[in-house]
């Protein structure tokens, strides 16, 4: 068996980095689709849907999702007439009671008043190349301007070029970019926008 990546380079697991794009679009005047995809509904999704939808057994996704749901924030995504989740994506606002949400790296965000974030979203692979992502935040993005909110923000990898050019088409737009840095348990958060933001362990970004 051939090493990993952080067998070969010890260091890796002292220093850990990721740079993220954030996008905001504006809510007024967003309107869902008028149709799903084929076969599929798009619905809030309950802690029933996590125990049986295999898209939850990976990685033992379903109780910690249990815990998000009960803490207050959103889960939606396409779901088949079978009741199989084809797709989640994760809403959070403190509208929602839910004024921070996971981040990367460990990291948690604390969320402006009136903005909605989205996050942690994911599709099935038997489900990709069918817009599922892109027409799942058109659809949350709605929900959150007839909840009265105003912006919604979210947040990639920057070399993911699928996930970001989907969010492009669902109507998004960059707002700046971000690098974290993790070592020995600090993080180093430097924004595009000039400013350094220098955090213990457990750090907080602000969106």
């Amino acid at each position: 068996m051939s090493e990993g990546p952080a067998a070969r380079h010890p260091w890796a697991r002292l220093i850990r980095a990721e740079r993220m794009v954030f996008y905001r679009a504006a809510l007024p005047g967003m309107k869902p689709p008028a149709n799903a995809p084929q076969g599929l509904e798009f619905r809030a999704l309950a802690a029933e849907d996590f125990r049986r939808g295999a898209i939850f057994k990976e990685k033992d996704r379903a109780p910690q999702f249990e815990r998000m749901l009960n803490a207050g924030h959103r889960c939606y995504g396409f779901v088949t007439a079978q009741g199989e989740a084809a797709s989640y994506l994760w809403l959070s606002s403190p509208r929602y009671a839910t004024p921070a949400a996971l981040f990367e790296l460990g990291l948690s965000c604390r969320i402006a008043p009136g903005t909605v974030y989205i996050w942690d979203c994911r599709v099935h692979p038997d489900f990709r190349s069918r817009g599922l992502f892109r027409e799942g935040l058109k659809r949350v993005m709605a929900l959150g301007q007839l909840d009265g909110l105003t912006p919604a923000v979210i947040a990639s990898e920057a070399g993911n070029d699928a996930s970001n050019a989907a969010i492009m088409a669902a109507g998004f737009v960059a707002d700046y970019s971000m690098t974290i840095l993790c070592f020995l348990g600090t993080f180093y958060l430097v924004a595009a926008r000039g400013r350094i933001f220098v955090r213990g362990p457990g750090g907080m970004v602000d969106i």
